[in-house]
């Protein structure tokens, strides 16, 4: 009953419970799917542009997953050490995340300078 209140009939769970389920199972498989074509076949077969594409799904993944893990915090009612431990976890590889993402438009500048000036 992770998902649905009840069976007969056919009612789904529309509660905090509910949606943190609803957010990690999709997160789940997001996952799997990039877990999938996450070879060189698949790099070959969709090309760099798409392949890159598709696997920006992470941030989707990243967004359900912190979703799904505010939801249960609230619906455990955790204790204020282990709300700051999830807190930083997330901050911190938000803080990654924004670094690389910044690194790499600062290297795509570069390179495109390097280019005019040839």
């Amino acid at each position: 009953m992770y998902f649905f209140k009840s069976l007969h009939p056919l009612a789904l769970q529309n509660t905090l419970f509910g949606f943190a389920n609803v957010a990690g199972l999709a997160a789940a498989l997001i996952l799997l799917m990039l877990l999938a074509i996450s070879n060189d076949v698949s790099l070959r077969t969709l090309g760099t542009r798409n392949w890159k594409s598709a696997q920006r799904w992470i941030y989707a993944v990243l967004g359900l997953t912190v979703a799904h893990g505010i939801a249960y915090q609230l619906i455990e009612k955790r204790r204020l050490p282990w709300v700051i431990i999830f807190a930083s976890i997330t901050i911190i590889a938000g803080a990654i995340q924004v670094a690389g993402v910044t690194r790499t438009r600062k290297m795509a500048r570069k390179k495109a300078q390097a280019e005019l000036f040839r």
